[in-house]
């Protein structure tokens, strides 16, 4: 209901727009003066009719999306958009965003490998696109080898979005089969590669696992941490790792967030939360 009632109010508002500002030049200079005012310048109500016919046209089409969404269905979106991708062969971003993370909120993420296998048969220029979310259920797996020979594959491909999170999971595949001297390089490139303060963190939170004699990497991690101390309160910390839960990568490994976030401020994992 909500959405249909913002469609209703969205049209009725730029329609009211339209009538105020086509009413403007007849009160203004009169019914003839403004016969020649829209006579040179209806370009310009054609545009405004195009651009609306055009949002109007985006709505209509994604009516059935919307309103499984307002509804909170996602057993039906799901079905929807599965029917969209594999039967009809509409890989749209949006539907393929839409249908990961519907995915995640069912407790499905398995089915995400079934999309990626789908992606790369018939739409494979859209995987280093989608190489993070496509990580999802691979990172669940509890697969090392599996999770290196994944991101180790996305970590090569030019085209490759999240390069740093993706560089980041590759390491951290690494470090689960105690390849730390592979890792390390990784590691303390990533601080260079990004700003993200998350991805920072999990980094420095790594690196600490590593040997004391290993004073590049010590340095690296008391510098680090340090000033992510010196940029963020707490409470501004937990700003932060909200504001980052639009990416799957944070929610799926919360846990560790967590440990990381009582790590930088020295508290129990408890009090983190």
């Amino acid at each position: 209901m909500k959405f249909k009632l913002i469609f209703l109010l969205f049209n009725g508002i730029v329609l009211l727009s339209f009538i105020f500002v086509f009413m403007i030049p007849v009160i203004l200079l009169g019914w003839e003066h403004s016969r020649l005012f829209w006579g040179t310048n209806w370009p310009l109500a054609a545009l405004f009719l195009v651009i609306m016919g055009g949002l109007n046209t985006y709505f209509a089409l994604n009516w059935k999306l919307f309103s499984f969404l307002e509804a909170e269905n996602w057993r039906g979106l799901i079905s929807y958009l599965e029917d969209q991708i594999y039967s009809q062969g509409k890989y749209r971003k949006q539907y393929l965003h839409v249908l990961i993370n519907s995915y995640i909120l069912v407790s499905e993420p398995s089915r995400i490998l079934e999309l990626e296998q789908k992606c790369r048969q018939d739409r494979p220029d859209l995987v280093p696109a989608f190489a993070l979310q496509f990580g999802i259920p691979h990172l669940l797996q509890n697969d090392p080898q599996d999770l290196e020979s994944y991101y180790g594959t996305m970590r090569q491909q030019p085209r490759c979005n999240d390069r740093p999170w993706i560089e980041w999971s590759y390491a951290f595949a690494l470090l689960l089969q105690q390849r730390q001297h592979d890792a390390r390089d990784v590691l303390l490139a990533l601080p260079q590669q990004s700003r993200n303060p998350i991805l920072r963190a999990l980094t420095y939170y790594l690196l600490d696992a590593f040997p004391d004699q290993d004073m590049q990497v010590k340095n690296s991690v008391i510098e680090g941490k340090k000033a992510l101390r010196e940029r963020y309160s707490i409470s501004q910390w937990h700003k932060e790792v909200e504001k980052n839960r639009n990416n799957l990568q944070v929610v799926v490994l919360a846990n560790l967030v967590k440990d990381v976030s009582a790590w930088i401020f020295d508290q129990s994992a408890a009090q983190a939360t």
